[in-house]
């Protein structure tokens, strides 16, 4: 995992020692979302230019909170509405009962592990392709099943309020080509950034609530706040391919009920492409002009990564992530060389002139010593 390399955990870059990569990795939140960090992202790179890079963005949907056993209609975030003092109390009494720890954040760890875990398995057995990539979802699928039975011991159904759901999306680089899959409005971009240029190479659609449900004309006149609304959506409308306008999370259902909504592919990856897992709280900032005038910006002196987490931090309304991938040009690798010859001729020089020192200058004597 790349993290420890900045003052945020959940931030770092780094460049492979291969010399042919360049990985960053940021989670970022809004200071006006109360609510605690549910997203979690990974990138697992071996550092030998040969193994398989895998990349994962998981977002962990926000639990219930239930009075007397029975969910609760969700309060306003917005600030408009806080300058009402009775919203600004039911907020309060909201967050009050929300963990702190929240279970949905530890749900979007247990999926990352467990896609990494199966891949790198596959992996080492030789053989790769799309349909690993939808076996380790069904794998992570199987995990946060496990996870939802040890966190109510009396659960039985999806319309308990207290079981933990996550989407996310996966991108496997080998040999030269992508390997992806996601789920709902998780996602994968592959934008080119060469000669100054951004181009798709692939834009995975948005196939989350926001682009199915709402399609429902019966549920037009529902408010997503209203606990009879979430109620009937988690009957009718996730993990029912059955239902035309559904959508897809990882929660444990039965295989068969979720394999439709994993999708997969695989494309060809060029010089300057760059590979990004996202969830769904960044999406429209991917679309943005800056965003193309970022991924066009230095990688080796850390320019890119600097102004991804700027922009990202001050554009996000409420918490989003992402994992990125860069191949890197000649001229950047020309760079890179240049720069490790110079750190093996200093290291030459400085251990010269040591052994230069203590040749002209006699060791102490032994009863000095």
């Amino acid at each position: 995992m790349i993290k420890g390399y900045g003052k945020n955990e959940f931030e770092g870059q780094k460049i492979n020692p291969s010399m042919d990569k360049y990985f960053c990795e940021i989670r970022t939140k809004s200071r006006l979302d109360p609510l605690p960090m549910e997203d979690y992202t990974q990138i697992e790179d071996w550092g030998d230019g040969i193994a398989p890079e895998i990349l994962v963005a998981a977002d962990g949907a926000p639990i219930e909170v239930t009075k007397n056993g029975e969910m609760t209609r969700l309060p306003s975030f917005n600030l408009t509405s806080l300058l009402n003092p009775l919203n600004v109390w039911r907020l309060y009494k909201y967050l009050k009962r929300y963990p702190s720890k929240s279970p949905s954040r530890d749900a979007a760890e247990i999926f990352t592990q467990s896609i990494i875990n199966y891949l790198a398995q596959s992996i080492d057995q030789g053989s790769f392709g799309e349909e690993d990539i939808k076996k380790a979802f069904l794998e992570a699928n199987h995990q946060i099943r496990k996870y939802n039975h040890k966190i109510s011991p009396i659960y039985h159904d999806f319309l308990d309020w207290n079981h933990v759901s996550v989407v996310g999306s996966v991108a496997v680089i080998s040999n030269g080509n992508l390997f992806y899959g996601f789920i709902a409005d998780a996602g994968i971009r592959v934008f080119n950034s060469g000669d100054s240029l951004i181009s798709y190479g692939i834009k995975t659609p948005d196939e989350g609530p926001q682009t199915t449900v709402d399609k429902e004309e019966i549920l037009k006149y529902f408010d997503w706040r209203n606990p009879g609304c979430r109620y009937l959506i988690k009957d009718l409308f996730i993990n029912n391919p059955e239902q035309e306008n559904s959508f897809g999370v990882i929660r444990g259902d039965l295989d068969d009920r979720v394999i439709p909504y994993i999708k997969t592919g695989k494309i060809e990856l060029k010089q300057d492409d760059i590979v990004i897992a996202h969830t769904d709280g960044i999406t429209d900032l991917l679309d943005s002009r800056e965003m193309y005038r970022i991924l066009n910006s230095d990688v080796i002196d850390g320019e890119m990564f600097k102004s991804l987490k700027e922009y990202l931090s001050k554009g996000i309304e409420t918490e989003g992530s992402l994992a990125l991938m860069k191949i890197l040009n000649d001229d950047e690798k020309n760079i890179i060389k240049i720069r490790e010859e110079q750190k093996r001729l200093e290291k030459t020089i400085k251990e010269g002139l040591r052994k230069m020192i203590w040749q002209k200058t006699p060791p102490p004597s032994p009863l000095l010593r």
